[in-house]
């Protein structure tokens, strides 16, 4: 068999095998031209020519490495299942390496972004807890319309600073119970639904649960207070002794169901 012929029979041979692996990979290869830099999309094409490009490459590789003889001239058929299974093998090769290649691209570029949103995560808290800090401050200083907005941004920096939504609702009841001005129900009223949307998410947050009996006790809804003082106590028993003196539940001590030092 000559040069010519074996190089045409692997052609064939590999296109076909290609061909056959394309059917079942289906890869979608571009080809970009070198002057105008246009994608042409080879589609089926493609598994074509890797196909025929593998099984030359296969072939000569083989031969210099003396894996094979070269054939006679009554071998065209061991030619051409050589090309057919080498076209066929270097699609699947070609399409495993692009698949991994792809797979670990795609998994740097998660872990990159995972770790950005990491960064990103917690700068966001400590600029959260810097606002809380100085709503705290402000609020303590009985500057509460600053205050709010210092806690309100350090919420929307972090939804999950408990803190924050604890001082927000202290806020809240401080501009409810002016000194010496009647209590604005409304106002304590928005502390206690505050505290209840954070003691739903989150159940075993004492604070909440013990400021909310106080914030109760305001309103003159008792049975509600004593209720959240017993479970204020249960998560946390500091509360049984904190709550004999705190001048927020005076007005609950004559209560039998007023939690006692055993």
């Amino acid at each position: 068999m000559s040069s010519l012929a074996e190089i045409l029979t692997l052609v064939f041979a590999g296109g076909v095998g290609g061909f056959i692996s394309g059917l079942r990979t289906c890869p979608a290869y571009n080809l970009r031209m070198p002057l105008t830099g246009r994608l042409i999309e080879l589609g089926i094409v493609g598994d074509v020519l890797i196909g025929a490009a593998t099984s030359i490459a296969s072939y000569t590789a083989a031969l210099a490495s003396h894996l094979i003889e070269r054939p006679t001239d009554h071998a065209i058929l061991k030619v051409s299942s050589i090309g057919i299974i080498t076209g066929f093998a270097g699609i699947h090769l070609l399409s495993s390496l692009s698949d991994k290649i792809v797979q670990e691209v795609q998994g740097v570029k998660k872990r990159v972004q995972l770790l950005a949103q990491g960064e990103i995560r917690l700068e966001n808290k400590q600029e959260s807890l810097r606002a809380y800090i100085r709503g705290e401050q402000l609020r303590a200083d009985r500057r509460y319309d600053e205050a709010e907005q210092y806690f309100n941004e350090a919420l929307k920096l972090d939804p999950d600073n408990d803190p924050a939504v604890i001082g927000l609702a202290k806020v809240y009841r401080a501009k409810g119970t002016p000194k010496g001005g009647a209590i604005e129900r409304a106002q304590v009223q928005r502390a206690i639904a505050l505290l209840t949307q954070l003691i739903e998410r989150k159940p075993y947050v004492s604070q909440a649960i013990y400021n909310r009996a106080c914030y109760n006790v305001l309103l003159g809804q008792n049975p509600d207070a004593i209720s959240d003082l017993k479970r204020a106590i249960e998560l946390d028993h500091f509360y049984v002794q904190y709550a004999q003196t705190d001048p927020d539940l005076d007005r609950l001590r004559s209560d039998q169901e007023f939690p006692t030092v055993d």
